[in-house]
């Protein structure tokens, strides 16, 4: 898939018109910002619950590599994000953040 110099496919493809290259990297960070919270959540909850059954003295089963192939996937949504919101044209980072910031419930916000 990846190959040239730059890491580029170098593979002639189609063109496809502005306009949906636009609405496929926009729903492209739609997604990205719906994972986010999960991809967050699963390693937060496998911690939490790891730290209180080795308290209450349970036999707590190894979640090193599940927290760890959580981590990786939000280190992977974030960086597609970062990639996607700097190639959409007219988007900025800070765009997204406001637009995130204003959707967010009043008792959730910073």
């Amino acid at each position: 898939m990846f190959g040239g110099a730059q890491g580029r496919d170098s593979r002639p493809r189609a063109r496809m018109s502005l306009e949906r290259e636009q609405q496929l990297r926009l729903d492209g960070i739609d997604t990205c910002l719906a994972m986010a919270p999960v991809a967050y959540s699963r390693p937060r909850a496998a911690v939490l619950w790891h730290s209180e059954a080795r308290v209450r003295g349970e036999a707590a089963c190894d979640t090193n590599k599940l927290v760890v192939l959580d981590a990786w996937s939000l280190i992977d949504i974030t960086h597609k994000l970062r990639v996607l919101v700097r190639r959409t044209r007219g988007l900025t980072p800070v765009d997204l953040l406001a637009t995130q910031e204003a959707q967010r419930p009043a008792y959730a916000r910073w």
